[in-house]
């Protein structure tokens, strides 16, 4: 049948031998949400295919509270459980109550506790690439207050999975070009970026995007030169491609001298380019 108002009400879990037990508010959920696929990735051949093409994937965890099911639906429910630091060891149950307008059901669970407890700051360096894309994200413009919002998701999100190591892209640096062919620098979108990461208490190093990459855009280049980046020209107002060879030299010990002013230098990470291999090893 039809469910509407389908939400999740947690009770304790309990540990029968020590009579300890994990709150309701340690535990939340997340409906899983799918989104439409056109066509299979070139990769998932073979056995490796669950479910050919268009069809709808589950991808994302919805901030919903309560939503409807049609008949005949199915619908995943993640679960999120905290354990306290002061946990003691041992298997714990209890039960989630799916409530629905067409009434509520029990579902049980079972949890096992391990001797173990994770120090509050993590001694691995860890990083998830990202990537933000106004063709896939709700923002007009780089760098808009719409883009810096998408950042805080992210930073809250990835923080909360022990990440400590944060991705900030070098174009996120504005520069502009005198009739000298000096550049000035602004690092304001840069600060505003890696101070969003810092505010996690999270960040533990800065990692730049790449100066460098393969000449033809293929894995199999033996070529890796660098980038070329965008600079506004200040005659003319137009942004001009200005080749790494010229740019870098005159970007690099501006960003130095400003990393090292805000206390960021011994922990910024540069890339030279991604994936580096033995046949472009001398480029």
């Amino acid at each position: 049948t039809d469910l509407g108002n389908v939400e999740v009400v947690f009770g304790s879990l309990a540990n029968q031998e020590s009579r300890a037990a994990i709150p309701p508010d340690r535990m939340s959920y997340n409906f899983v949400r799918s989104v439409p696929l056109k066509v299979n990735t070139d990769i998932a051949r073979g056995e490796s295919l669950i479910r050919k093409a268009p069809a709808m994937f589950p991808d994302y965890l919805s901030d919903e509270r309560s939503i409807s099911i049609d008949r005949d639906k199915y619908q995943s429910i993640w679960l999120t459980i905290q354990i306290p630091n002061d946990a003691l060891p041992g298997a714990y149950s209890g039960s989630i109550k799916i409530e629905t307008d067409k009434g509520s059901k029990s579902v049980d669970v079972q949890l096992t506790v391990y001797p173990l407890t994770m120090p509050e700051k993590s001694n691995l360096y860890t990083t998830n690439w990202y990537q933000m894309h106004k063709k896939y994200h709700d923002f007009q413009n780089p760098f808009d207050e719409k883009f810096f919002k998408l950042i805080e998701v992210y930073a809250k999100n990835m923080a909360a999975h022990r990440q400590n190591v944060f991705r900030v892209e070098l174009n996120s640096i504005s520069a502009t070009r005198d009739k000298n062919k000096r550049l000035t620098f602004d690092f304001t979108n840069f600060d505003r970026w890696v101070g969003i990461f810092e505010k996690t208490g999270a960040l533990s190093r800065i990692e730049t995007g790449f100066v460098a990459h393969f000449e033809t855009g293929d894995w199999d280049d033996t070529k890796i030169v660098l980038r070329d980046y965008d600079v506004k020209d200040e005659t003319t107002g137009e942004l001009i491609k200005m080749k790494g060879e010229s740019y870098l030299p005159q970007l690099l010990p501006a960003l130095e001298k400003h990393l090292k002013g805000k206390g960021w230098l011994q922990k910024t990470l540069f890339h030279i380019s991604d994936e580096p291999c033995n046949h472009n090893i001398i480029s």
